[in-house]
């Protein structure tokens, strides 16, 4: 009887105490669809508790540079990515913010620094290869992004960039089938990738000279799918400008130059139609 009273005791004083307060914060912090401003306060309150370990901090700081980094806020989401690995010069989550940060500020060499030491390590996601495949690809280096990106793939076969970026190193090497299929595959996993369906799109003019091709196929398109659509815009523009099909051999960079300058306005801002609402067609 008295061992069934000492643990109903034990029961009701763990019962009593009380849940972690950080919980809360915990969560908002590492929640990547929650708003932006949000997310930064959980995660300064975290910071700022005194209740972390220098591990645990390091994540929290890192966190929120990706909260930042969400909000296009580039230099605060630079300095906890910093702070981060002042703390934890291993932490991911860091290396892998910095590196994208620099990458896109065509620091090549610093970000791949970065991402070497987060490859080497055994905890690179398949972004973060991908990243390794960009500066390998911005650097001409085609066959080694091309081998990169195949690893991004192995790691996370749902990354439409790693495809996309795989197609235009594959169009560099002349590898025009495998591009195209490459830039399908991204549109099939992100339809409002704009980027993917330019890229397909003047794949398609460049290669196959097919403009009056997509013009017969243009009726199958709604109004509104055409004004989102960067396939149709490309052709559509290309059309306008007088040509429905190559010109012979050497005027062609011509042609193909003058037509990206006319239409680049246009092309411009249908991307940015797909991107912001091509979802929701």
């Amino acid at each position: 009887m008295r061992r069934w009273l000492g643990l109903g005791i034990v029961l009701a004083l763990a019962a009593c105490e009380p849940a972690d307060p950080l919980a809360r914060d915990r969560a908002a912090c590492a929640e990547a669809g929650r708003a932006s401003d949000e997310r930064v306060a959980a995660c300064t309150r975290l910071i700022e508790s005194g209740e972390l370990d220098d591990a645990a901090r390091a994540e929290m700081q890192a966190l929120r540079g990706d909260a930042h980094h969400s909000a296009d806020a580039v230099t605060p989401a630079l300095r906890d990515y910093e702070a981060a690995l002042r703390l934890n010069e291993n932490n991911a989550r860091a290396l892998q913010g910095r590196a994208g940060i620099l990458l896109a500020s065509g620091q090549l060499d610093a970000a791949e620094l970065l991402l070497d030491r987060l490859i080497a390590s055994g905890e690179a996601s398949g972004d973060a290869m991908r990243m390794r495949g960009d500066i390998a690809l911005q650097r001409a280096a085609y066959t080694d992004a091309i081998e990169h990106y195949d690893d991004a793939l192995a790691a996370d076969g749902r990354l439409a960039l790693a495809y996309a970026h795989r197609a235009r190193a594959k169009e560099r090497l002349r590898d025009v089938e495998g591009a195209r299929t490459d830039y399908t595959e991204a549109i099939r996993i992100d339809g409002a990738l704009a980027e993917a369906r330019a890229g397909r799109c003047w794949l398609n003019v460049m290669h196959e000279g097919d403009i009056a091709t997509m013009r017969r196929r243009r009726w199958q398109l709604t109004r509104r799918t055409c004004r989102r659509s960067c396939a149709a815009a490309c052709c559509n523009c290309a059309e306008k400008n007088g040509r429905t099909r190559k010109p012979r051999l050497k005027r062609r960079w011509r042609w193909s130059l003058a037509i990206r300058r006319r239409c680049s306005g246009a092309a411009s801002l249908v991307a940015a139609a797909a991107t912001a609402t091509g979802a929701r067609t």
